[in-house]
């Protein structure tokens, strides 16, 4: 009886960890999920357990696991309202820091690769600015980083991999609802609450959850791309100056479910999340820097 008062009562404490940290009232869980508000408070308080449909509901909403809603710690989450997301100079600090960019003076004397982050740093720029980045120039970016990483430079490939798993990223979050929001304001940044709506599924139509399916996007990338990431990374963790970007874009990519296996996008993320803080407590500091984002 204990363990099963124990069980409710974690249970409890992550779920209004979560949602208070996605800025959600009790009701607007509720209807997304199919059951009333004060469902959500005896949940919350411990005093009932979801049946098991409910409960897949709401490990799905939150992109986690079952095991990782009844068992992990979410209880103490950041508050992510305070995310300023329509801050550019915000978005390009912590782009820089999710996205390490590798420049040294040698990498600087390849012309390839010199031009490649000339155009690179053009691109974060144009996120302080607003400006409209062209989809030329990016191919174009991606092409000379990758003709460095042919001639040998490590820096090359490290900055084509950013771009392989930051495109990977944008392919991942870009759900229907999310384009058309954005179609709708002419392409500006969301409000938080606008980007909850679009990014957590909701499950009060037969078919909403649909909406957040990108998974045929997302297996195209991976059948395109996931052999060259792969590839990059074994070569990062060759070098011993590099292996720790290696070790974290391995992490990386599991935790934005860029891999193709036979676990779930949920899970995929689990052991994501447990490989970048594995990597933190060993030393990794890309993974702490992610960490403590």
């Amino acid at each position: 009886m204990s363990t099963e008062i124990s069980v409710m009562e974690k249970f409890g404490k992550n779920l209004r960890g979560l949602r208070k940290s996605f800025g959600e009232t009790q009701l607007e869980l509720a209807f997304a999920i199919g059951v009333g508000d004060s469902t959500i408070s005896q949940y919350e308080s411990g005093k009932q357990m979801p049946e098991r449909d409910t409960l897949i509901k709401i490990a799905k909403h939150y992109h986690i696991t079952e095991d990782g809603l009844l068992y992990g710690d979410y209880e103490h989450m950041p508050n992510m309202t305070k995310i300023p997301l329509g801050d550019a100079e915000y978005s390009r600090a912590m782009l820089s820091k999710v996205f390490p960019i590798i420049c040294t003076p040698k990498a600087l004397e390849n012309a390839d690769f010199k031009l490649a982050y000339e155009i690179h740093m053009r691109f974060l720029d144009s996120l302080a600015t607003d400006e409209d980045f062209g989809e030329d120039s990016i191919k174009l970016c991606i092409e000379h980083y990758k003709n460095a990483g042919k001639s040998g430079l490590v820096e090359g490939i490290a900055n084509h991999l950013w771009w392989m798993v930051f495109q990977g990223l944008i392919i991942n979050a870009a759900t229907p609802r999310l384009l058309e929001q954005m179609e709708l304001t002419g392409g500006k940044a969301p409000t938080f609450k606008e980007l909850i709506s679009c990014l957590l599924p909701s499950f009060d139509e037969e078919d909403s959850e649909s909406e957040y399916d990108t998974s045929v996007e997302r297996l195209k990338f991976l059948k395109e791309n996931e052999v060259d990431i792969l590839a990059n990374i074994v070569v990062l963790r060759m070098f011993e100056e590099y292996a720790d970007l290696g070790d974290y874009y391995l992490a990386l990519c599991y935790f934005l479910g860029l891999r193709s296996n036979s676990l779930s996008k949920e899970m995929n993320g689990t052991f994501g999340i447990e490989l970048l803080s594995t990597f933190a407590v060993m030393g990794n500091k890309y993974c702490e820097a992610f960490i403590s984002k």
